[in-house]
């Protein structure tokens, strides 16, 4: 996961010559997502809901799948054993993925997705980078979604993308 997410920061500046934009199915992209994820699901024996949905958004798999994959891989380092993490159509066009993991200080939020930053949460969990919700971010800017984060201290974590759109404007 860490040599995906650095190898996708790298191309983060070249991204507009690589965007395949096309209608993207959620559901068949979120289960390929967990399936390369399966192993750290055994292994921290954490429970998975994701029941099937029909939600069809203009986007790019490859790019959308980066995001879904870090995400995930988050809501994986930060859930005890015997943890929950949800994905679900939080609205149409507005995926969910939420964990019942140790969430993020409140005053840490509004700078999750900035470059480097691993906040409280980060400092005492020695494989934080920083980098991984700044790519979600640079990629859901690049193609138009809006990412955000809340979290309950204790609680879990929710992020939410919101790919509703009509078209893509000129990138």
């Amino acid at each position: 996961q860490y040599a995906t997410s650095a190898l996708s920061y790298q191309r983060l500046s070249s991204i507009h010559g690589d965007l395949e934009l096309m209608a993207v199915q959620l559901y068949p992209l979120c289960c390929q997502a967990v399936r390369s994820l399966r192993p750290l699901f055994v292994g921290g024996k954490l429970s998975l809901t994701l029941e099937p949905f029909d939600d069809v958004v203009l986007s790019d798999a490859k790019w959308l799948g980066v995001v879904l994959s870090q995400v995930l891989t988050n809501a994986l380092k930060y859930t005890p054993e015997g943890g929950r993490i949800t994905i679900r159509m939080a609205a149409p066009d507005v995926l969910e993925i939420s964990d019942t993991g140790i969430g993020v200080r409140p005053e840490d939020v509004p700078r999750v997705f900035d470059r480097g930053f691993t906040g409280h949460t980060g400092h005492s969990h020695e494989k934080s980078t920083g980098i991984g919700l700044y790519l979600c971010r640079v990629i859901c800017d690049k193609l138009g979604h809006r990412i955000t984060l809340t979290s309950r201290l204790g609680e879990g974590t929710q992020v939410r993308i919101d790919m509703h759109r009509q078209v893509f404007e000129d990138m």
